[in-house]
């Protein structure tokens, strides 16, 4: 019963943080600024908790450290380039493309773990295929972008990146926690998330920290929902990777998709919400084939 709370609570959390980030992009918002401060919150808040709190349980040389850093770095990363994705594309078109990552994920293990997919899984990946040309159909009707345009834009690559850097991520994330557990993993991950991304935001432009500084002012209750979101959304991730293998976790959290979709309709006027939405369904039942077939 926990795990469908976990998985379900992170589903909820993971698509308001997104709607939030679409929200604070739309007003000009920098991704490297809006990371540097998420990640900043998250510091301030896991910092004296680890002070005070953590005792030193014995956990030094069993590779929690680098894998828990690595984890942090490229998850770091991977939100930058995931807000830039957002940045570049409709929100309804942006949720539904999470669903490659059980396919990039699929890639990845097989280059490192020698893992070959069953015949479910090519069926699963043909599916998500069959479910991103419907996404991004170009109407006859309208000037929509057309799917090779679409799949040649940088908000589509930069997504993709972003999915690549995740799972990755999500393997360190998954070793540490098996050397912890999800609370230590999750109080470290916050506070070495800060330190990778303080260099990049440092090499900006004095005009673009002005800038960055004059639109956290004006939206500071949607930068601090933002973070409240990002916080729940990260801490139910690591609940359910606690619980779930990760292959079957990252399937399950593409359900987060249709939710996207529908804010996309709902707050941003988006067109095309019919193709979206069958195109988001689809890639969803090929991403449970694959999730169902590696649990």
């Amino acid at each position: 019963m926990m795990i469908y709370i976990f998985a379900f609570s992170r589903i909820f959390s993971n698509s308001l943080f997104t709607l939030f980030q679409k929200k604070i992009t739309r007003s000009q918002g920098d991704p490297v600024f809006i990371m540097t401060i998420n990640y900043f919150f998250l510091m301030l808040l896991t910092l004296p908790v680890v002070l005070i709190s953590f005792h030193g349980q014995d956990i030094s040389g069993s590779g929690f450290w680098q894998n828990i850093f690595l984890a942090s770095a490229f998850d770091a990363i991977g939100n930058i380039f995931l807000i830039l994705s957002l940045n570049l594309i409709d929100l309804s078109l942006f949720g539904p493309l999470n669903a490659y990552k059980p396919i990039i994920g699929m890639i990845v293990a097989f280059f490192l773990i020698h893992e070959i997919p069953t015949l479910a899984g090519l069926i699963g990946v043909i599916i998500i295929s069959i479910g991103a040309y419907v996404l991004t159909w170009k109407s006859k009707k309208n000037k929509n972008i057309s799917v090779s345009q679409f799949l040649s834009s940088k908000g589509f690559w930069f997504r993709m990146l972003s999915s690549l850097l995740f799972v990755v991520a999500a393997i360190f994330t998954k070793v540490a926690i098996q050397k912890s557990n999800p609370f230590i993993t999750m109080l470290f991950w916050s506070i070495f998330g800060f330190p990778v991304v303080l260099p990049i935001a440092l090499i900006q432009k004095k005009s673009q920290w002005l800038k960055n500084i004059m639109n956290f002012r004006n939206q500071k209750f949607d930068y601090l929902i933002m973070f409240l979101f990002m916080f729940l959304m990260q801490l139910f991730t690591l609940l359910t990777y606690g619980k779930l293998l990760v292959s079957y976790s990252l399937a399950f959290f593409q359900l987060a998709s249709v939710l996207t979709v529908l804010y996309g309709y709902l707050f941003f006027n988006e067109k095309h919400i019919k193709s979206r939405l069958i195109g988001s369904i689809i890639m969803i039942l090929g991403v449970l084939l694959i999730g169902l077939n590696r649990i």
